[in-house]
């Protein structure tokens, strides 16, 4: 059988590449300093400082863990010993591998004790020696790379973008995603939470019942950078420290795992496009694998997506990867087989609607790639592999909850910690509860929200035309056209375009029909136009088409970008987590007299007033919102899924909230923070617990409990559940000792809430 060999014989110069890696290291920085200096409250010379800042400091640990990540990868080496592209699997598989150890060593509670920073440390510091000693020369099957196309240049421009945006600390930028809410809730508090006590279910945050491999890479980076796991005295917990830059370097992981997701697309991209019909064409495949990962990078999903601390991304990282070793025809089925199905597994790890979004193109890439009687072999191999690699998730799962995949199947298996109302909540809001006429019509035709109080009528996509795809879906219908027009290489495009159509009919039937979730398409939609772009002839026309389009997508990037937080996208670069957590004041917030203290108030963010003026010793419960994640003192809170104490004392005295303040307090609850625009929201969405109506609220903190502080213009009351009776009593003696916080500063007068 004929093979196809690396593209070794047109293999650059060291001096090629150092011109290539000169050039683009140069244009980086540039873009840097341009997009760096978009609106925000210092001068753009301050700006450009930080965000070089943020990049070195926050970027380091993340580049750190990536790169051990790639030279960990050399482990599997023997099972792509005669692949045409070893160095994109070694990567693909390296990472999978990482975020594997992670979660590993998570769940034995390794990173919470004493030598935990060293034992994260170790695989890292392994991994760099492998690479190193890989890119040194030591070994002499150390893969070669073929000259990049100049077109490649053009990706600084949105890696710049990127990395820039990573910079802000989550909570200050996308509203496309409630400005970060997941990262709140529990991209990041999970890890705060886990490296406490180690890496497992909690019964407050349903989404720790998620295989969370990507959070089990964010716990890792805390623990090598020697994050203190809470807060002790005067010292806040390691991931907000400072101006919170450990945070900030799970933004940093999720960024770089993005720029390896658009080289990896790109490899696939050259992968996919040599078919034996037609040989090794270097410069086809050059321009198949420049264009491919430029779109991916260009994209706008991509920018707001990748510089946020989320898990998408290495989704569509370890889906290019499977689909290189699904087409790697040179490899024996067995071996493909195990490294594709280790490689989902991998992404399933890393989110697990994978399974539908990522395993059908890489299981039709598999299979069509080989003669039937050869398909019980790569099945087997793969079942094997991506069993292994999710496997610990099943067990962790199985043990604290009785069902290996809760918070789902519960028809199946046991329904755990929850109510079947809980149940019946989370599954009904997790389904689009449509037909396949609404259905089809949110793919392309933008719904409408009721136009309510004389309010103006919004509209929103959620489907292909989401602003944030641009033109992506539209270019990838004519590319799959003009791809599968060919007849040469008719077949992998034919595969590649039945994956893209599978994807989108598992987004239409299997989750509740978000833009977003559309994520995974990027990888077969980019892979498609590079094909046809490298197949259109001359060549320059295709290159040509390629950048319109890449220029298109990136100026809405920019566009977008630029126009956060009402043109000031840049405003929290300079002052990081720091500002919200108002950390960096407390010595001069405690150095001020007590009628300059009483006025800065009003300046504190709701995380700065409870870090710096509410008493530390008093218990804090947390209603709606996720304010939790830059918070010092400890604080109980319950997501939207789970059940929240304020809800089970509001069950056991339905309508009767003047009950609830004396069983508040009972519980040992001294202030009760109420976000009152989240539960409002959650409430017309459906999303949430009925026993915290807003009704239910507004009833027991209008009446019933005191105010302490609000913050109308952002719906967020702090309240002090006091009984009526020592509440009147404390009305009818206002100089009275009890109208003092426990600062003994007098507390703000009563106000009743308004929404």
């Amino acid at each position: 059988m004929p093979s196809i060999q690396p593209e070794t014989d047109n293999a650059p110069t060291a001096l090629s590449w150092k011109r290539f890696s000169l050039v683009f290291g140069v244009l980086v920085l540039v873009f840097i300093a341009v997009f760096a200096s978009f609106g925000g409250l210092l001068e753009p010379r301050e700006r450009i400082a930080a965000a070089v800042v943020r990049i070195t400091t926050s970027g380091l640990p993340a580049a750190l863990y990536l790169l051990g990540a790639i030279g960990l990868g050399r482990l599997g080496a023997a099972f792509w010993h005669n692949a045409a592209e070893k160095l994109p699997l070694q990567a693909g598989f390296g990472l999978g591998i990482m975020l594997w150890i992670s979660h590993l060593l998570g769940v034995m509670g390794v990173f919470a004790g004493p030598l935990g920073p060293w034992a994260a440390l170790a695989p890292v510091a392994i991994g760099c020696l492998m690479l190193a000693a890989q890119a040194g020369g030591a070994s002499r099957a150390a893969p070669k790379l073929a000259a990049p196309h100049p077109l490649w240049l053009a990706a600084a421009a949105p890696i710049a973008l990127l990395l820039v945006a990573a910079g802000n600390p989550p909570g200050t930028l996308w509203a496309s995603e409630a400005r970060g809410y997941d990262v709140l809730s529990y991209h990041a508090q999970l890890p705060r939470e886990w490296l406490a006590g180690g890496l497992w279910p909690l019964d407050h945050n349903v989404y720790s019942y998620l295989p969370s491999y990507v959070e089990a890479g964010f716990l890792h980076l805390l623990g090598m950078t020697f994050a203190a796991p809470a807060a002790s005295g005067e010292t806040a917990p390691g991931i907000i420290a400072g101006d919170g830059w450990r945070l900030l370097s799970f933004n940093y992981l999720h960024a770089g795992i993005t720029i390896l997701a658009a080289w990896l697309v790109g490899r696939a991209a050259a992968r996919i496009t040599a078919t034996r019909e037609d040989g090794n064409t270097t410069g086809r495949r050059r321009i198949a694998a420049a264009v491919a990962g430029l779109l991916v990078l260009a994209t706008p999903w991509t920018l707001v997506v990748g510089s946020l601390a989320y898990n998408e991304m290495a989704v569509v990282a370890l889906l290019a990867a499977a689909m290189i070793a699904a087409w790697e025809r040179d490899l024996p089925a067995w071996y493909r087989g195990l490294l594709t199905g280790l490689l989902i597994g991998a992404a399933c790890g890393a989110k697990p609607t994978a399974i539908f979004m990522a395993a059908p193109v890489a299981g039709l890439l598999l299979l069509g790639g080989l003669a039937p009687r050869q398909w019980v072999a790569a099945i087997g191999g793969g079942c094997i592999a991506g069993l292994a690699m999710i496997g610990p998730w099943l067990i962790r799962n199985g043990i604290a909850s009785g069902n290996p995949v809760f918070p789902h199947a519960t028809s199946l298996f046991d329904g755990g910690h929850w109510s079947p109302e809980q149940i019946e909540r989370y599954l009904a809001n997790h389904h689009f509860q449509g037909g396949l006429a609404d259905r089809l019509r949110l793919m392309f035709v933008a719904e409408s929200s009721d136009a309510s109080n004389g309010g103006a009528e919004i509209f929103r996509h959620r489907g292909l035309m989401h602003p944030q795809w641009v033109i992506f879906f539209p270019v990838v219908l004519v590319a799959a056209a003009l791809s599968i027009a060919r007849s040469v290489g008719r077949k992998p495009a034919l595969l590649v375009s039945g994956g893209l159509v599978v994807q989108i009919a598992a987004w239409l039937f299997l989750t509740h029909i978000q833009s977003r979730f559309l994520l995974p398409c990027i990888a077969p939609g980019a892979v498609l136009i590079g094909i046809a772009a490298a197949s259109v002839r001359p060549p320059g026309v295709g290159v040509i088409a390629a950048v319109i389009i890449a220029a298109v997508q990136l100026m809405a990037s920019v566009r977008g970008y630029a126009a956060q937080n009402n043109g000031s996208p840049n405003a929290m670069l300079a002052f990081g987590a720091g500002f919200i957590t108002g950390l960096p004041l407390r010595e001069e917030y405690a150095a001020l007299p007590p009628a300059e203290q009483r006025e800065r108030i009003d300046q504190l963010s709701v995380q700065a007033f409870l870090n710096l003026v509410a008493p530390p010793h008093l218990e804090l419960l947390l209603v709606g919102g996720s304010p939790e994640l830059y918070l010092v003192r400890d604080a109980e809170y319950a997501r939207v899924w789970d059940t929240s104490p304020l809800a089970t004392i509001i069950r056991e005295s339905p309508d009767q909230p003047a009950q609830w303040t004396p069983a508040l307090r009972a519980a040992g609850y001294d202030l009760i923070l109420i976000d009152l625009a989240d539960l409002t929201r959650l409430e017309e969405s459906g999303f949430l617990d009925p026993a915290l109506s807003v009704a239910n609220i507004e009833a027991w903190m209008t009446r019933h409990a005191l105010l302490i502080k609000s913050w109308p213009e952002a719906g967020i009351y702090l309240l002090a559940p006091v009984d009526p009776a020592a509440r009147n009593e404390e009305d009818r003696n206002p100089q009275d000792q009890s109208s003092q916080n426990g600062n003994g500063e007098e507390r703000p007068p009563r106000a009743e809430p308004n929404r």
